[in-house]
């Protein structure tokens, strides 16, 4: 046995003559028992090693019953190392074989005792991996559209090999890229296998079905533009183009003397008569379906010589307006002349004796037309021009805003002269809103005092000038406003191509709006003043109603029928003639018959807002002392001499 600290001295004992025993040991003295324990011999306690396989990865753990300790690890497989401090063995094995593997642990006394163990390691080869085709289906293709698919495997390096494949596409076997243009329809079968690099050579193969469609069928269109015109006895030739190729044309309705080559589309010869021809063309192209074509008609204008025919002389129209009177006046040179003209706005028509385009157009855009005229020789010209008509710029035609009352509900329809507005407004008072779409000014007022409001009108992306008035909001317990009463009789007659007019008038206590519904072609109104006036355009009869507010609750109304006639005969000539009025420029005029010309200053009848009533009426006096209302008739006769004759009424002043 072995003590730990041993010292120098050294016990005898003597058990008498039959046994002499002689005990040499270094025994420290104050020794305990456990000092004089046995040494423990360091043994390796883990499990045996488990196997492995070449090219993965192995981990294990040596362990051992004592501590510290150091592994001595020899034998190992190519790709396994051993840690002698930690006893860790790890790595990848790289060769398959039974391996013979020297485990000891070393404690840490180098006197101490060891223990040697041997494990068998068996590594096992490699897997074979038999490579597998991972890519999804091959997709559909279109004849005539290039194509391309990736074709992939589980394994690397790996060799492709595929069949079946439809004209026009390739495979490439290292790659494994399926690309081309495919060159027929149809399904195919396609083998594709994915060969590996193993012993034995594994491989799998996996078929796909890919369907290629049919070239899509374009209908042949006829892009060449529209046929230009041609002179009697001048050569001409056009050619027709087409959007595809290979293509046939067929071309009918040409006048004497064209002919069109079908397979070139080539238009040639010299006219030999004037006048406008349908030409009828269609292209007509070879599909996997059949024949498709497409048929178009063109107008085809062969004039005579350029000396021979009418010219038109007159430019380009200028711009009209939706909603506003239009005129332009085509011109040509030449005697006898009718006028025509294709692709007018909608509400605009041309004189045929005149040339005069004129109306109302009804619709925004640019229009394209064309303008003909045929001499008395029946010789044609014609010229090609674009109109640009504009959308309408709403105006707001609402008369002046009537008073409201603290608590007492108010209302006012506010009218712009375009329809389909959107309105808007600022600086309404407390209690008022707008109606945006119908423009109606409604609520109860709750504040007493003068607000400042503007509207504005927006239709088709234009907007109105802003509309400024003050409405006043009179304090609550003022007495309520009475509605307006109707003091004039309207008229019941007018005459085309006669000035009218007619302005209403009221008794109120406060300011009065006017509206108007219902409309005269040729009259305009006014909403400040109820004033409805203009010369008359189209006979018949019109019923119209003309609304009087002034803020209270309920609004006043005034119908009637208006029949708008035609003159039966020219009236005969004064004898002796109108004097001419003072200031009037030329040998002559006609007293006005718009009252508003000859009103005071403001040109209409003043509003009194403190008086008991307020009356519209026309009064004023001309320079020579005499005062003239009523109506003059101006009629153009056949010869185109204009004749003025003044029917009404005179007064002289007191």
């Amino acid at each position: 046995m072995r003590a730990k600290n041993p010292s120098s001295h050294t016990l005898r004992l003597s058990l008498g003559a039959a046994v002499v025993a002689v005990l040499l040991a270094a025994i420290p003295i104050g020794a305990h028992a456990e000092d004089l324990a046995p040494a423990v011999v360091p043994v390796v306690t883990s499990a045996a090693m488990p196997p492995g396989t070449v090219g993965e990865a192995y981990d294990y753990q040596l362990t051992s019953n004592v501590s510290p300790v150091t592994f001595s690890v020899s034998g190992l497989p190519d790709g396994l190392t051993a840690d002698a401090g930690s006893g860790s063995i790890s790595g990848t094995p790289t060769t398959e074989g039974e391996f013979a593997v020297r485990l000891e642990a070393i404690g840490a006394e180098p006197t101490e005792s060891t223990q040697v163990r041997y494990d068998t390691v068996v590594i096992a080869p490699a897997p074979v991996t038999v490579p597998v085709i991972t890519s999804p289906p091959l997709p559909a293709g279109t004849v005539g559209v290039v194509y391309s698919f990736q074709l992939t495997s589980n394994v690397s390096p790996v060799t492709f090999s595929v069949s079946g494949l439809p004209d026009g596409l390739i495979a490439d076997a290292q790659s494994g890229l399926i690309s081309g243009t495919p060159l027929v329809d149809g399904e195919f079968a396609v083998r594709l296998e994915a060969v590996g690099g193993g012993p034995a050579g594994d491989t799998q193969v996996r078929y796909d079905t890919l369907v290629v469609d049919p070239a899509p069928v374009t209908v042949p269109v006829i892009t060449s533009p529209a046929l230009p015109a041609g002179t009697v006895s001048a050569p001409y030739s056009f050619q027709l183009t087409s959007n595809v190729s290979p293509v046939t044309f067929s071309v009918s309705g040409l006048p004497d003397g064209l002919t069109a080559d079908a397979a070139t589309g080539l238009i040639t010869g010299t006219p030999t008569v004037e006048g406008e021809f349908a030409v009828r063309l269609e292209a007509i192209g070879t599909g996997p379906t059949g024949d498709v074509s497409q048929v178009v008609y063109q107008t085809l204008v062969i004039a005579l010589e350029e000396s021979a025919r009418p010219v038109i002389t007159s430019g380009a129209p200028p711009t009209a307006t939706v909603g506003v009177s239009y005129s332009f006046q085509v011109t040509a040179d030449g005697d006898g002349l009718t006028f025509g003209a294709g692709g007018l706005p909608d509400g605009l028509t041309i004189d045929p004796t005149s040339g005069l385009i004129s109306g109302v157009p009804r619709v925004a855009g640019t229009f394209s037309m064309l303008f003909r005229v045929v001499d008395a020789a029946g010789q044609l010209g014609g010229q090609h021009q674009s109109l640009l008509v504009e959308p309408a710029v709403p105006v707001i035609t609402s008369g002046p805003l009537p008073d409201a009352t603290v608590g007492v509900a108010y209302s006012f329809p506010v009218q712009s002269s375009v329809p389909r507005v959107r309105f808007a407004a600022t600086g309404l008072p407390s209690g008022l809103d707008i109606n945006v779409i119908t423009g109606l000014i409604s609520g109860t007022p709750t504040i007493a005092g003068a607000a400042t409001i503007t509207i504005t009108a927006t239709a088709d992306g234009v907007t109105s000038a802003p509309w400024t008035d003050t409405i006043t909001i009179r304090a609550k317990g003022t007495p309520p406003v009475t509605p307006p009463v109707f003091t004039s009789t309207p008229p019941v007659s007018a005459t085309i191509g006669a000035a009218f007019s007619y302005i209403p008038t009221v008794t109120s206590a406060t300011r009065v709006a006017f509206a108007l519904t219902g409309a005269v072609p040729g009259l305009t109104f006014d909403p400040a003043t109820g004033r409805l006036s203009g010369t008359p355009t189209t006979a018949g009869s019109y019923t119209l109603t003309i609304v009087a507010a002034n803020g209270a609750l309920t609004t006043t109304s005034q119908t009637f029928t208006l029949a708008v006639s035609v003159a039966t005969s020219p009236p005969p000539t004064p004898n002796p003639p109108v004097p001419p009025a003072t200031g009037g420029a030329g040998g002559g005029s006609l007293p006005s018959a718009d009252p508003a010309s000859q009103a005071g200053p403001t040109g209409r009848g003043a509003h009194d807002r403190s008086a008991s009533s307020a009356t519209l009426a026309d009064t004023g006096a001309s320079s020579s002392g005499s005062i003239a209302a009523g109506l003059a008739a101006v009629l153009l006769l056949a010869a185109g001499a204009a004749i003025a004759m003044l029917s009404g009424r005179s007064r002289r002043r007191a």
